[in-house]
C-alpha cells in the first residue's frame, strides 16, 4: 500500500492550479516561481539517485514556469502539468 503524503497532495494542487490559471491567462507569478523553485529542486534531487522519473517531472515543471513567467503560451506543458498534477492526487 501506497503511504499518502501531504506535500505531495499540496504539490499536486498547485500543479493543477497553475495549469488551468496558464490556459485561462490569469498571471500567478508567485506561483510559477514556486513551480520553479520546485522543479530546480526536484532537478538537483534527481541527479543525484539519477532517478529518470523525477528528472523528466523537474524538466516540464521548469520549463512551463519559465514559459509562464515570460508569458510565452504553448498550451501543451499546461495540460502536461494538470496531468501531472492529477496523477500526484491520486
Amino acid at each position: 500500500m501506497v503511504k499518502f503524503h501531504p506535500i505531495l497532495l499540496l504539490f499536486g494542487i498547485l500543479d493543477i492550479v497553475a495549469g488551468i490559471s496558464y490556459i485561462l491567462n490569469i498571471p500567478l507569478f508567485p506561483l510559477y516561481i514556486i513551480i520553479l523553485v520546485k522543479g530546480i529542486w526536484g532537478l538537483t534531487t534527481g541527479v543525484q539517485y539519477k532517478d529518470l522519473l523525477s528528472l523528466g517531472l523537474s524538466t516540464i515543471d521548469i520549463i512551463f514556469s519559465i514559459l509562464a513567467i515570460f508569458s510565452v503560451k504553448i498550451d501543451f506543458f499546461a495540460v502536461l502539468m494538470i496531468i501531472k498534477g492529477v496523477i500526484s492526487l491520486v
